[in-house]
Order: structure tokens, then sequence, then C-alpha cells
């Protein structure tokens, strides 16, 4: 089972609570985990699910900035989403995948508040100093820092990356030579780094597929370049077989797009 970070709940009836956040500052990781995770409980087991989200709006390059919100906000709004629910819609649990490094002192608020409404409180990451905090910490790594003891809340390994099953084939006759996949949202803009060296180090003719995230800006091909590249930005363009068998190397950042690359 793919989605190994349920296993705990599957013999029983449950109510879960998921929430997530996406932005370009902060990626779309952790809503495609959120996103996975609450389409597998609907259609794989009898519990009820409501997921909250908040996110800015999507737009494959074409004015990102204007439609950009401070993370702040984000996380603000969800904390007011979350404040909504009274203690008579008690969650069994709330379920937060979230960049935990980056919240700030909003993610105490937010965990308050999750406890009040719900049994258990599950984190997708590593809360760092906030272990404690959490009944169930799922930890998308295959490691945990050497000389550090795993406490007994912990869970860490291939089952907890929430990657989507694809079907793998051959290399296809209009196959790339490279796949490039730099996330969600590009967040270290490598859409204008990597496309001039990329064009300077393969040969004249070789083809690029360029996967740009829905919070991405569209990459800054080189002019006449003798490398061709395709971006591929929207559902209808990215394939559904493992994006690793669409070209002969994958170039990719790490993280949930490095899954996404191998599934």
């Amino acid at each position: 089972d793919y989605c190994g970070t349920i296993a705990y709940w599957k013999k029983k009836l449950s109510s879960f609570l998921l929430l997530s956040v996406g932005s370009r500052e902060l990626g779309l990781g952790h809503l495609v985990r959120a996103g996975r995770l609450a389409q597998h409980i609907k259609n794989h087991t009898h519990h009820s699910v409501v997921e909250i989200a908040r996110a800015d709006n999507m737009g494959n390059g074409l004015n990102l900035d204007s439609n950009r919100k401070d993370s702040k906000d984000i996380f603000s709004a969800l904390l007011e989403d979350v404040k909504k629910f009274t203690y008579e819609e008690k969650f069994d649990f709330a379920v937060l995948d979230l960049p935990f490094d980056r919240i700030g002192i909003e993610f105490i608020s937010l965990v308050k508040a999750a406890r009040k409404i719900a049994r258990y409180l599950v984190a997708i990451d590593r809360p760092l100093g906030f272990i404690n905090q959490f009944n169930f910490v799922f930890v998308p790594s295959f490691f945990w820092p050497p000389g550090e003891p795993v406490p007994p809340n912990v869970v860490f390994g291939w089952d907890c990356f929430i990657t989507e099953p694809k079907n793998v084939t051959l290399l296809r006759q209009d196959s790339a030579d490279l796949i490039v996949a730099t996330g969600g949202s590009d967040l270290h803009d490598l859409g204008e780094i990597w496309p001039g060296l990329i064009a300077g180090a393969l040969q004249a003719g070789q083809l690029v597929d360029w996967v740009s995230g829905p919070y991405a800006r569209n990459p800054r091909i080189p002019e006449n370049s003798e490398i061709k590249f395709r971006v591929l930005t929207g559902v209808t363009d990215i394939p559904k077989e493992a994006l690793a068998s669409q070209a002969q190397i994958a170039l990719c950042v790490y993280g949930v797009t490095f899954f996404e690359l191998l599934a």
C-alpha cells in the first residue's frame, strides 16, 4: 500500500481533518501530499475526511507575484479556519502537513487550536522542537539524523512519502534526452539558470522536457539555442507514466518532486 501513513487507522472508522498550505514561497509539496492522502482515505476506506488548504492562486508563470500572499497571512488564515470548528465537531485525527520550519509563532497557536478539536495530532514532516506535541509523526525521509534517538511516536521511510503509483513503461520514440523537474514552485528560480547551463552542455538537436509547476515562472529558454526545449505545464502535458521513464536522464530537486519522478 503506497499510502502507508494510514496503516494505523484502517481497523476502525475514524474522522480526519487534514491541514496544508501552498504558495510560491512555500512550495506545492505539502498540498500535493495532503490531497493524495485525503483522496486515498476517501477511495480506499470508509473513514470521513475534511481537508482545509490555504494557498496562493496558481498561474504557471503568469502574474505570480501579483497573486502572491505573505506566508504569515496564509498560516493565519489556516488558523482562523481551524478555530471555526466547535468542540461538538471533534475529529479523531488532525493531520498537519505543513512547512513547520517556516510557520513561526502561528505554529503554536495552530497546534493548540487543532488539539481542541481532535483526539490525536499527526504531523507529516519533521516539526523540529515540537515532536512531543504530536501523537504520531511521519517523516518523509529514508533516514533519521545519526546519533539522535528516534522518538517512539516517529515513523520514517518509503511509506511516508505518499507518492502516487505510476505505470513504468519503456522509453517512447519521442522521449527526451533530458527531463527537468524543479518542483511545484521552483523555489530557487532554477528556471532562470539551468536552461542556459543545459544548453551549453548538451549537443545540438538534443531534446529537453522541462516540467514547470503551477507556482513556477516559465523557464528562461536561451534564444537561438540549438537545443530543443518542450515546456510541460498543464495536466494534459505531463504524462501519466512515471516521469523517469520519459527520458534518458532526469534532473530534479529533492523533495516530493524527486519521489514523483521515481513513482
